[in-house]
């Protein structure tokens, strides 16, 4: 059962590791994105691209999903699913979506190898709630 803390504990891997900072290195090191924005702020990633729009992805902890508000393909929900966040309608991951949208801009300009996706497997969840267990947090 995916529990709060566990939702909390994989969006939280999301949102920093996975996505963040990985966009902060992206659009950091792309010619023509000097004017590119990211920022993580209470669990709410937004992303500026210069002539695309603002991407707005936010953790939704009561139905433990990641949503996405693309100025592409609109309005997205993703579950939990093996390790990857995966939106119901169309079966593709929340990186796979972010990677054909923005990599369309980025790679024109830049030598782009896609983002990465830190799949949390079993182990790594369970690892991983030991320690919030013991910083109080009850699955």
């Amino acid at each position: 059962m995916f529990t709060y803390c566990i939702f909390s504990v994989a969006a939280n891997c999301l949102m920093q590791e996975s996505l963040c900072e990985q966009f902060e290195d992206l659009l950091g090191s792309a010619p023509g994105m000097e004017e590119s924005d990211v920022s993580l702020s209470s669990g709410v990633l937004t992303v500026e691209l210069p002539g695309r729009g603002i991407y707005v992805i936010n953790r939704q902890s009561p139905n433990r999903q990641i949503w996405l508000s693309s100025p592409e393909s609109g309005p997205a929900r993703f579950d939990h699913q093996e390790g990857r966040w995966i939106y119901r309608r169309t079966g593709e991951s929340l990186h796979e979506l972010l990677d054909r949208e923005v990599g369309e801009q980025v790679a024109a300009s830049h030598l782009y190898t896609g983002l990465q996706c830190y799949s949390l497997s079993e182990r790594i969840l369970n690892v991983l709630i030991v320690g919030s267990k013991m910083s109080g947090c009850h699955v």
